[in-house]
């Protein structure tokens, strides 16, 4: 397999087309990594553009100007409210510390990736399966969609049929080396998710820890932004709700 084949498979296994998804899976890998990346984006450029504004001496040159932004930039801010007088100590600026704003960018794209993360699980391991599940999904569609078309139907039909036929096939070609097995063995073989995956425990085990990383994942995000803002920010909806 040369290089540009084997990028174009990564390519296909991340983000390519496929109908093996639900309404909450693209919620999650395809809108949600996609509204982050465009706020990353966004922040990106009025971050590393415009950067920060600076009060500084109107005698000042403009090279002046320009450091004091960069030496501003670079360094944590704190925050002050309107009716506060600016904090004179550096203990009470370190209260106030903002630690994640030249981070936002990075920060939401570490969040993206991290929404993407069951979407790659699912379709690499998925090839492991011994069939193509967005093929079958597919097909099934082009029959349930292709009612004019009697011979397009009934070759979805046959590719269907053809391909359970041939996963089935392939579990009573390896049923006898089971049957010498004893009874814990068997049920071993049975529930074990990669020894099974001929009897469709792999796909469904598969299925469900992709699910399940979806719920963590979401659950993560909420704890992430606490620690990224400094604050509780995990019982923020709770605390709503209170009052």
């Amino acid at each position: 397999m040369d290089f540009h084949s084997l990028m174009g498979q990564a390519s296909n296994v991340m983000f390519g087309k496929r109908n093996d998804d639900s309404l909450s899976d693209r919620l999650n890998y395809r809108y949600t990594v996609a509204i982050l990346i465009v706020l990353a984006i966004i922040n990106m450029n009025r971050l590393y553009t415009d950067q920060i504004k600076c009060w500084v001496p109107a005698f000042f040159t403009p090279n002046y100007d320009e450091y004091v932004r960069s030496v501003c930039f670079v360094q944590n801010t704190y925050y002050v409210k309107h009716a506060d007088k600016t904090p004179k100590t550096l203990q009470v600026k370190k209260e106030n510390e903002i630690l994640y704003y030249q981070w936002i960018p990075f920060l939401l794209l570490i969040k993206a990736f991290l929404f993407y993360i069951p979407r790659i699980s699912w379709n690499t391991l998925g090839l492991k399966s011994g069939v193509q599940v967005s093929d079958l999904v597919e097909s099934s569609f082009d029959y349930k969609l292709s009612t004019a078309d009697a011979t397009h139907r009934q070759m979805c039909l046959d590719y269907v049929v053809d391909s359970i036929d041939q996963y089935c096939n392939d579990y009573r070609r390896q049923s006898g080396e089971r049957i010498h097995a004893n009874i814990f063995q068997r049920s071993l073989l049975t529930c074990w998710c990669t020894s099974g995956k001929y009897l469709g425990n792999y796909l469904v085990v598969l299925y469900m820890t992709t699910k399940f990383m979806y719920i963590v994942i979401s659950v993560l995000q909420i704890f992430l932004l606490s620690i990224m803002l400094g604050s509780n920010f995990a019982l923020y909806g709770i605390q709503v709700l209170d009052r």
